[in-house]
């Protein structure tokens, strides 16, 4: 027999929002959508596919209205800090693990010894990831010791991580990143001039004949990429066609600049869930950190076709919002989800 409609959507608002809000809200409306369904078992498909789908358009409103007012507020100065603490920490533990064996890869096969510069430039290129990952176990830990109505505060602190993404993405990393190519460039240039060795690589002399002779052209010729513009940029670069159509790596690279602040709500989301589901201890920080890696590496890890399209682009935010959605409706049922409800 088909449970009714919103069985498992009532363990969302249940994870997700205070007992009194799940209480006077959410259950009242699924009752009110669940009786409706139950009278028209009767009628005919096309009214009860009506039914669902209004019913589920009335929880996503509610759901929006209720998570937006429980956004605006000023947070307790003690909730901030806690989050801010957890945020770096992951921060700090995100760029050594993420870039600090990327950076003696590379290292150990570029002939060029590695300077300030070409550092800067892979931490600021990376700065959007470890941003998102960070959320995780920064919003975990802070939905643990909140001083009170831990689903607000955890709310808050997701949208204000999202939007410092946005940010960082869109703005921030390619602007912090000019003048680092700049420098990387003039350091390049005297490295070829003064290592014999270095030119009598046929790849290095090859690029060097190739490229544009002035530093302000080859500056010029950076710049222009995709993923070196700011987002608005990058927006009006993707709507110009010209006499092959739309340029796709414009677009595949807007669509990633987009799914950064995405990404980390949905990873916001999902450290909020399973802190809700059982205790945020340090050594579970690291292991859900761990495993958002990972599974960050794996969602990337398709077929060429896939991964260079916008399809791919939004693989990891589909990939850890299906996982947020089945903690978070599978995670508690009866009895342990009204106990987590009450201790949010």
């Amino acid at each position: 027999m088909m449970r009714p409609p919103g069985t498992l959507l009532i363990r969302l608002a249940r994870a997700w929002f205070d007992e009194g809000t799940a209480t006077r809200v959410f259950e009242p409306l699924i009752a009110d959508w669940q009786r409706e369904w139950a009278d028209a078992r009767t009628a005919s498909p096309a009214r009860r596919g009506w039914i669902l789908a209004t019913g589920l358009a009335a929880y996503l409103r509610t759901l929006l209205t209720c998570g937006g007012r429980d956004v605006f507020g000023v947070p307790a100065a003690r909730n901030a800090v806690r989050f801010a603490i957890a945020f770096a920490v992951a921060l700090a533990a995100g760029a050594l693990a993420h870039v600090g064996p990327l950076f003696l890869a590379i290292s150990r096969l570029s002939p060029m010894p590695w300077t300030p510069a070409a550092l800067g430039r892979l931490v600021v290129e990376a700065a959007p990831l470890l941003v998102a990952l960070a959320m995780l176990p920064a919003v975990a830990w802070l939905h643990r010791g909140a001083l009170h109505r831990k689903g607000r505060t955890a709310l808050q602190f997701t949208v204000l991580g999202a939007l410092a993404t946005l940010l960082i993405a869109g703005w921030l990393a390619p602007i912090a990143n000019r003048p680092l190519i700049r420098q990387w460039m003039i350091e390049y240039e005297q490295h070829l001039d003064r290592e014999s060795e270095a030119r009598r690589l046929t790849l290095a002399h090859t690029v060097r004949a190739l490229r544009p002779r002035t530093l302000d052209e080859r500056m010029a010729l950076e710049l222009g990429m995709p993923g070196q513009r700011t987002l608005p940029g990058l927006w009006s670069l993707s709507g110009e066609s010209t006499a092959l159509g739309r340029d796709p790596l414009t677009t595949l690279a807007l669509h990633r600049r987009l799914q950064w602040p995405v990404l980390a709500f949905v990873l916001g989301l999902l450290g909020w869930t399973l802190s809700a589901a059982t205790k945020a201890s340090p050594a579970r920080l690291g292991l859900w950190w761990t495993l958002s890696s990972v599974l960050m590496f794996a969602a990337t890890r398709v077929p060429t076709e896939v991964r260079f399209s916008v399809w791919g682009a939004w693989m990891p935010v589909a990939v850890f919002g299906v996982a947020v959605i089945a903690l978070a409706v599978g995670g508690r049922s009866g009895r342990e989800t009204t106990h987590a409800a009450r201790a949010c």
